[in-house]
Parts: C-alpha cells; sequence; structure tokens
C-alpha cells in the first residue's frame, strides 16, 4: 500500500552534518534599490546568520528566494521534508512555509468566516501567529529553530544584544532613533520582527513577475498546455471565476480563489482557508524520533511515533479557553464540534515550482510528504482509489480498506476523521453534486481527471514562479530567452546565454555573479572555462536600451566537488579517482582550495559525497 518508505536512520544523521553546509541560494543582502530603510533593513536581518545560537541560521536559511522563499536543501527535502535547526538533531515538525506573497494573508487569529463557511486568517501553516511582526518573533526563541533560549526559556534578549552588537547597529539607530538600544528588550524585540515584517511585505518578496502576470499583462502567451491548465484550474474559459464554464473542471480555485476580475486585487491563488486533504503521515520526518527530554526539554516530542499533527485544532481550541483539539483535561466533551481538527491552511500557488535549479527537489504539505508538483497533482486526482481500475475507497466506512480488490494508490489520511476530512466518500469530481450551480463539491480525492490533464495543471502551476519578467520594466524590451541554472564539476565548463525582443537597437549586457558586476562580461552569454568553488552562486544580466533596463531571472550555478571524475553523475567511481588523486599528491586533490593536499580535503570531499555534491 505505501508508496513512501522510510529512510535509513543513518543518512538522516548524515543530512544534520550535510545541512550546515548548505548555501543560502539567492539575492545577496545589500542595500537594494526601491526598499524603504526599514526594509532594507529587514533584508540585512533577514539573511543574518549571527542571530542563532549558535550561529549559523538566518530566516533566509529555510525561507530562501530561490526557492520562493521555502527551504533550500534539496536532499533534505527529498529525504526528510522537513527542515532542521541550528542544534544538530533538533527539527520542526512542518515542512517551512513559503514567505512570498504571505503579506496577503488575512489578519489573525485564525476565525470562521461565514461567507466561505469556513476557518481564515492567520501565519505559519496553523495559523498561531496573527500578523507577520508576529510570525518573525517566534523562530528565534524555537529551541527546534534559531534557539534563543536561557536555561530553556525563550530570550529574546539574546537576539536583541546579537543586533546592538553586530554589524547593523547603526543602521537600526538610522531606523529607529539614536536611543533605540536604550529602550527595553521588549521594544527593541518587536522593531527588529517590525524591519523584517517589512521586508517581508516589500515588491523584493513578492514581486508579481512570473509569466502568468506577463500573459495578464498581455506581454507573454501561455503554451496550450498552460492554457488548459489554467482552464482545469479555474473551470472556465477565460481563467477567471466569473468565466463561460469549461467542461473540465479541478475544483482548484475552490480554496486557492483568484478574483473574478483583475481590478479586484492580485491573484494570489489562495483564500487562506484551512482545510484537511487527506495528507498522509511523512514517515520520514525527523521529529518522531525527537523523543529526548534530556538534550532537547522544551522541543522534544513526547508523543513519539504516536505524534498526529492536529493543524489548526492546536491554536484555534486555546483560543476560546479549551485544551487544543478539545481533547483531554479540560475538554468540553463535545469532540471537534468546530471542525478545525486536522486541517491545515491552503498556501499561495505562486512560487510553488520556483526552485535554484531543475534538479532541485522541493518539499509539499505540512509535513513534506511529496516532492514533486506531479506527486501533488496526482495525490489530489487520485486519493480514493486504488490499483483496480473503478474501484474506490469510502472513508465514511467504519473499515475503508476491507474488501478491496486492488492496492490503494496512497497511506492513509494522517488524521483522518470525517469531520473535517474533505471528500471522505470518493464522490467523482465531474459528476453533477451539491455545488451552488449543481456541480460536484469533490474538491479532492476522485476528480476524474486524465493523466495529460495533470500533466496540463502541472504546466500552468510553473508559470506561477517569480523572475519571468520585471513588471515596471519598459515595453519597448522584453527578455526572450533567460539564463537556466546548470551543475557542473570542479574543473568543468559552463556558459549561460540571454537574449531579448527588443524592436529598437541593441541592448548592451551587463553579467553579475550574486549581484556584482563581472567586469569584462558585456556579451549576450558568459563563459567559464574550468570551473572552480569561488565560482558557485547566482548569475544574472543586465540588458540596457534607451527605454530602460531589464535584469534576466537568477540562474544558479552549482560547482559539484563530489563529482571528481567530472561524469555527470555522483557514485562510487568519484571515491576512487579521489582516493587515487589523493595518494599521489595531485593537485586536483585539493578540493578546498587552500593549496595544500592534506586530511582536510578528505573530510570536505566526504561530505560532498554524502551531500550528493
Amino acid at each position: 500500500m505505501p508508496r513512501i518508505t522510510r529512510c535509513p536512520k543513518v543518512f538522516r544523521l548524515t543530512l544534520i552534518v550535510v545541512c550546515a553546509m548548505l548555501p543560502t541560494f539567492g539575492v545577496r543582502a545589500d542595500d537594494p534599490p526601491g526598499l524603504s530603510p526599514e526594509a532594507a533593513l529587514g533584508k540585512l536581518l533577514f539573511f543574518d546568520t549571527r542571530l542563532s545560537n549558535p550561529v549559523g541560521q538566518s530566516c533566509a536559511s529555510c525561507h530562501a528566494p530561490a526557492a520562493g522563499f521555502t527551504f533550500p536543501g534539496s536532499q533534505v527535502n527529498l529525504q526528510l521534508g522537513i527542515p532542521p535547526g541550528v542544534v544538530p538533531g533538533r527539527f520542526v515538525s512542518r515542512a517551512a512555509p513559503q514567505v512570498s506573497y504571505a503579506k496577503f494573508n488575512l489578519p489573525g487569529p485564525p476565525h470562521f468566516d461565514p461567507v466561505f463557511s469556513l476557518f481564515r486568517g492567520g501565519q505559519f501553516w496553523d495559523g498561531h501567529a496573527p500578523d507577520l511582526v508576529e510570525q518573525a518573533k517566534l523562530p528565534f526563541v524555537s529551541p527546534n529553530e534559531m534557539n534563543n533560549l536561557t536555561h530553556n526559556i525563550p530570550d529574546p534578549a539574546m537576539v536583541v544584544y546579537k543586533v546592538a552588537h553586530g554589524p547593523h547597529a547603526q543602521k537600526f539607530r538610522n531606523v529607529f532613533g539614536a536611543g533605540i538600544f536604550s529602550q527595553p528588550t521588549e521594544v527593541v524585540y518587536h522593531d527588529i520582527a517590525h524591519a523584517i515584517a517589512e521586508y517581508e511585505k516589500s515588491d523584493e518578496v513578492s514581486p508579481f513577475s512570473s509569466k502568468y502576470d506577463a500573459w495578464l499583462a498581455g506581454r507573454a502567451e501561455l503554451t496550450p498546455r498552460e492554457l488548459n491548465g489554467l482552464r482545469l484550474v479555474s473551470g472556465t474559459w477565460t481563467g477567471r471565476p466569473d468565466g463561460a464554464v469549461w467542461p473540465r473542471f479541478a475544483h482548484c480555485v475552490e480554496c486557492h480563489m483568484i478574483p473574478s476580475i483583475p481590478a479586484g486585487g492580485p491573484d494570489i491563488w489562495t483564500l487562506t482557508c484551512y482545510q484537511n486533504i487527506g495528507v498522509p503521515r511523512n514517515p520520514n520526518n525527523p521529529f518522531y524520533t525527537q523523543t529526548d527530554p534530556i538534550s532537547n526539554p522544551v522541543g522534544y516530542n513526547p508523543e513519539g511515533e504516536d505524534f498526529v499533527d492536529i493543524g489548526l485544532g492546536e491554536v484555534f481550541y486555546p483560543l476560546i479557553g479549551l485544551p487544543p483539539g478539545n481533547m483531554g483535561v479540560g475538554s468540553n466533551g463535545l469532540g471537534d464540534f468546530a471542525g478545525a481538527n486536522g486541517t491545515f491552511k491552503a498556501p499561495s500557488l505562486r512560487n510553488v515550482d520556483l526552485r535554484p535549479h531543475p534538479g532541485f527537489v522541493k518539499a509539499y504539505m505540512h509535513n513534506g510528504v511529496f516532492k514533486s508538483l506531479e506527486q501533488v497533482v496526482h495525490f489530489y486526482n487520485t486519493r480514493n482509489l486504488t490499483t483496480r481500475r473503478g474501484e474506490v475507497i469510502d472513508f465514511t466506512r467504519a473499515d475503508p480498506y476491507a474488501g478491496l480488490r486492488g492496492r490503494p494508490l496512497w497511506d492513509p489520511p494522517e488524521y483522518g476523521a470525517l469531520d473535517t476530512l474533505l471528500n471522505p466518500e470518493g464522490a467523482l469530481g465531474t459528476e453533477p453534486g451539491t455545488g451552488p450551480g449543481g456541480e460536484s463539491t469533490a474538491q479532492v480525492g476522485n476528480l476524474g481527471i486524465t493523466v495529460d490533464e495533470e500533466r496540463d495543471i502541472v504546466a500552468f502551476l510553473k508559470t506561477l514562479s517569480d523572475g519571468y519578467f520585471h513588471p515596471q520594466t519598459p515595453a519597448c524590451m522584453a527578455i526572450s530567452h533567460q539564463p537556466v541554472s546548470q551543475r557542473v564539476c570542479r574543473g568543468g565548463s559552463a556558459m549561460t546565454t540571454v537574449a531579448a525582443n527588443h524592436p529598437g537597437g541593441n541592448p548592451s549586457f551587463q553579467w553579475r555573479h550574486n549581484g556584482v558586476p563581472i567586469p569584462g562580461e558585456n556579451h549576450s552569454f558568459y563563459t567559464i572555462v574550468a570551473a572552480a568553488p569561488s565560482d558557485a552562486g547566482v548569475y544574472d544580466c543586465v540588458l540596457t536600451l534607451p527605454c530602460g533596463s531589464v535584469t534576466s531571472r537568477a540562474a544558479t550555478l552549482m560547482v559539484c566537488l563530489a563529482d571528481f571524475d567530472c561524469d555527470g553523475k555522483v557514485d562510487f567511481g568519484d571515491f576512487q579517482a579521489f582516493l587515487t588523486a589523493f595518494r599521489s599528491g595531485q593537485a586536483t586533490a585539493d578540493v578546498n582550495g587552500d593549496g595544500v593536499v592534506n586530511v582536510l580535503d578528505v573530510h570536505v570531499f566526504v561530505e560532498a559525497l554524502r551531500g550528493g555534491c
């Protein structure tokens, strides 16, 4: 039955080490144009790895721009799905939520919206922070994240001290006043969070620069596959909720909503509501094994493998004076009468596919159980199905799996209570139902769409990745070919190119590495003959005409130390090749670039090999 297998515990421990070596892909934390003073300061704090205890983890360590402001560790996403904290061996229980477009989430606390008959509002997967300011405060003092605690008590003063005595102290004074650090800790801590929230609210984090946005502006054309995906997602010919009905409908906009007309507000692609779609538990979630109260007395998991994440129920019931989930001591005995347990916030679909390079793996859902958009869409389409054609699992039965002739396509829901599980009986989404227009209300489980239609939806979702164009770019020029992310071995060659449509004149080109112009690189292409570790990073190109400038999409170059024999894959042959070079003292074995071949190179190479690159 299960298609998701548990990874070996040895490999889990390896990832704890590897994670500390992960690069934070994305833009530099220099003062950029277009940010307010508060947002510019917030950006510096967002990228500051000094603000954890011990040092080494910043906000961007788990919310990297190049990964759509989600976790930037491909192997961690693939094997675990849950980001590690700064203390080795500690993990939160959920995947990192995206920061981009979070400013559009309704303010919390989560509340029942009678218009939609759904809970809405708040930040995080369960809404436990009412706004971005309060959200920014919490990871600093979480033992499983940035760990600023004293004697196991959250200590904001540790963060305030680091800012007051760090490289951004003067900028902090410039923004909040010369005497700011003489103010009480809670005042300064609030201002730290306020600055970070201002950056998170900026156009740099939520730029509306995707292909979909260019299409809305008349500056791009969707392919037939992308357009069909939009129609399947929206259920209309036009892609707007009020358009003529499209004969096939995947029900996506019922939770990932957009306005009926573009003038009705930005297309955020979420209603910011809470639903239980029956996501399976993630068997590789390291939180299950984080059970030691001695080493982690505040952040350990007392339930071990029996832990069940009840989502919104953990937050909502305490707001009305009841225990989490309305279970246990203090319960009023009515169970989940509000229908909150097991529900999680529907995130924005924007940047759902944004990644540093094509081979990068993202983790999806609140527990990181899925590893690709294809898997996510297939789950929505087939959650209630088995390998036997036409057989449907009915979760309303006492034993849904009794008498099945086929094998279930998916593990059981982590939280399968009928109080909140959407479409538990597996009604077919393409048949008439009880919706306002007589349509089906089966939003998940048995949508009845084809494999090709699943692919079309994925194709459309990829058009929601930012970086396709710059909304403020003059229409006289649009980039027609973007730089492509690449992975090369040490000593390998790489070339990236850019092209633009420009009716008048030829643009000038300026390539940049990590935001810094590269002297003399003023062509439509940039070539690296023999890649070194220092060449790794983010590349883009600024194109300029008299009417204005446009910057290409950023492309990431990864220099893979572990591919020692440069055959394009990482395997045992690379280890043998490295040992041969090391034993003979060849200069190629100097993988850490310090000019000496010694045991330090062995450590660096082994860690690169373990990390997959």
